[in-house]
């Protein structure tokens, strides 16, 4: 895969036709009543590992990454033809494909249907009714005589597609730069707070003491706050924006600007006479704050689901919260040169909601928007 990336037309070309074999086994034991629909979705994974091959972690194997693909697709397909069963299933549900690789080397050396196999006890039969691990298909089987014959050869005809198929694929290969990824969502992210800074400016305007602020200290807490969860939430997308990502390690780490700010918050309680924590906590702009952070948060999100949408987060209802939270933070950071609050506490409970509030809102919206 890595020679793919780098250009390597041939090493593209044997990647796909492996890739292809152990997508036919995934889709086979999924869709075995249906074995034309299992080749088109072969096909179509293959069509999207070239188009999403910039998501390719190098760091990881590349069977994994095919396979979260795979399994995108044919929930994805299930979506389209059975949304009674598949309704209830969220994006997020784990059904992680296994290694098939040692089924995928059984099928190459013995090119016959799988139940062919299991009628003589051959390796590689499991018995019992084809059913993918997902719970789907196999209640059918090939109907015997011509309709049988007939199928294999429209299955053969398919296959020969997908020789072609790898062929053009093969053939638009381009080098694909390895920071892609970050360097797409930085792009939106970018964007995104660019637009809501003039939108603080011009509908609210920077507020009126901003030099004289900026020489205190609270004032870069109150904008290094924000801007902390931003980059921890897009260093994590970093992550889910590629299929089968995790980011449970680098999500971690938005607890530390939090408790960071906690300590902040509780010494300046401590130190405050009693009838002004009050006040500490309050401001007098509580009410509306949360509000206007989620409001600037739309344009980063906006810029962010645009991102997402061109690479391939496959986890779609975890990626959109952790994006939501990387807006929030970004809107957060530009409300912060109009609001003239600087307690710690106020920043802690009033901020911290607003940037909740974005990240709910793109956990809300992750699985219709970030869809691709």
């Amino acid at each position: 895969m890595l020679r793919a990336l780098d250009g390597d037309a041939a090493a593209y070309r044997r990647l796909l036709s492996g890739l292809r074999e152990r997508l036919r086994v995934y889709f086979d034991r999924r869709l075995a009543a249906d074995p034309a629909q299992a080749e088109d979705l072969v096909q179509e994974t293959l069509m999207a590992i070239h188009a999403k091959r910039a998501t390719y972690d190098p760091a990881q194997p590349v069977t994994p990454w095919a396979y979260a693909i795979a399994r995108y697709k044919l929930v994805d397909h299930f979506r389209r033809v059975r949304p009674g069963l598949w309704r209830s299933i969220a994006w997020d549900d784990e059904f992680v494909a296994e290694d098939e690789t040692e089924a995928a080397d059984i099928r190459r050396a013995d090119p016959r249907p799988r139940r062919a196999r299991q009628a003589e006890g051959g390796a590689g039969g499991r018995g019992g009714p084809a059913r993918g691990d997902d719970g789907i298909g196999g209640e059918g089987g090939c109907a015997p005589g011509g309709s049988a014959a007939f199928g294999a050869a429209a299955r053969r005809g398919r296959r020969g597609m997908s020789d072609e198929l790898i062929d053009r694929l093969s053939a638009d290969l381009r080098p694909t730069g390895r920071g892609a990824v970050a360097g797409r969502l930085a792009a939106g992210l970018a964007g995104g707070l660019v637009l809501s800074a003039g939108l603080v400016l011009v509908l609210l305007g920077a507020r009126p003491d901003l030099a004289a602020a900026a020489g205190q200290g609270m004032f870069w807490v109150k904008l290094g706050y924000p801007a902390a969860l931003a980059g921890i939430a897009l260093w994590a997308g970093e992550r889910l924006a590629r299929p089968g990502g995790r980011a449970g390690d680098r999500l971690t780490w938005l607890a530390a600007p939090a408790l960071t700010l906690a300590a902040l918050a509780a010494l300046r309680l401590v130190q405050a006479p009693h009838e002004a924590q009050a006040g500490l906590l309050m401001g007098h702009s509580a009410r509306l704050c949360p509000w206007l952070i989620l409001g600037f948060s739309l344009p980063p999100l906006a810029g962010l689901v645009w991102a997402a949408r061109g690479l391939a987060p496959t986890r779609l209802r975890l990626a959109g919260l952790v994006l939501g939270l990387a807006a929030g933070g970004a809107g957060a950071a530009a409300y912060a040169v109009h609001c003239d609050e600087m307690a710690a506490p106020f920043l802690l409970v009033w901020y911290s909601l607003g940037v909740l509030a974005a990240g709910g809102l793109g956990w809300l919206s992750g699985p219709r928007l970030l869809r691709w």
